[in-house]
């Protein structure tokens, strides 16, 4: 079977359960006045990458070989260990690198083995930071941490981020509560708006006047995260 097919079918199982033409039902906590006219954010600079880090848990499926298929966790060193293709460096690496890696070790042993890897527990808490940042994906951290704080870590923000759209998504993403920020206040000093987040909030920084977020939640934020890996499968992890 084609590979490609394969890592389709996979992505599927864990990230193909969101269906972007339901519109779910959404509460807005901070019901600010709400521009007339929104645009269509540029889905192209949407790209969403994970880079693996030490004591993530990766599942290892390669296909009609369940001998070497299994869960590993990326040791402090920053490597895994697999039958056949022994030691391979993961940590820094994303998930298709990972894929590619595993996949020349094993061609010395198996003909055209057909490799897919995924997350199946992050290290520490994380969040998803989508939108308008310099390096959108998942971010980790221990302990508590702020809304700015997490978009540091994701490189800041990008010339094209609108700062008083940006948006927390919270609990079931079914019927998620979302907290409406304004950047700009808390850079005037109203540190109140600069809220923690919690494990599983899903920021996203728009480009856009936001019209009807349940409408941009549904055309474009959903497919996103759906492009990712299910959110719900990783918050329960």
């Amino acid at each position: 079977m084609d590979k490609n097919i394969i890592w389709l079918i996979l992505l599927l199982l864990f990230a193909g359960c969101i269906d972007p033409l339901d519109t779910p039902p959404v509460q807005v906590t901070d019901p600010s006045v709400i521009p007339r006219k929104a645009f269509r954010p540029n889905r192209e600079r949407y790209q969403i990458e994970y880079f693996v880090n030490n004591n993530d848990t990766l599942e290892v499926f390669v296909w009609k070989n369940p001998d070497l298929s299994r869960d590993v966790i990326v040791r402090p060193d920053g490597k895994i260990s697999l039958p056949l293709a022994g030691d391979i460096d993961a940590a820094g690496q994303t998930l298709i690198q990972l894929d590619k890696k595993i996949t020349q070790k094993l061609s010395a042993y198996i003909r055209d083995p057909q490799v897919s890897v995924a997350i199946k527990k992050f290290e520490g808490e994380k969040v998803f930071v989508l939108g308008e940042v310099k390096s959108p994906g998942v971010q980790n951290y221990v302990g508590r941490a702020s809304l700015i704080e997490i978009v540091s870590q994701s490189g800041g923000f990008t010339k094209h981020a609108k700062l008083g759209e940006i948006l927390v998504i919270r609990g079931n993403i079914d019927k998620p509560e979302i907290i409406r920020i304004d950047v700009k206040k808390i850079r005037q000093g109203n540190l109140s708006a600069n809220i923690m987040v919690q494990p599983g909030d899903i920021i996203w920084v728009s480009s856009t006047a936001i019209a009807d977020i349940g409408q941009y939640l549904r055309d474009y934020i959903t497919p996103v995260l759906g492009n990712l890996v299910n959110i719900e499968y990783l918050r329960r992890r």
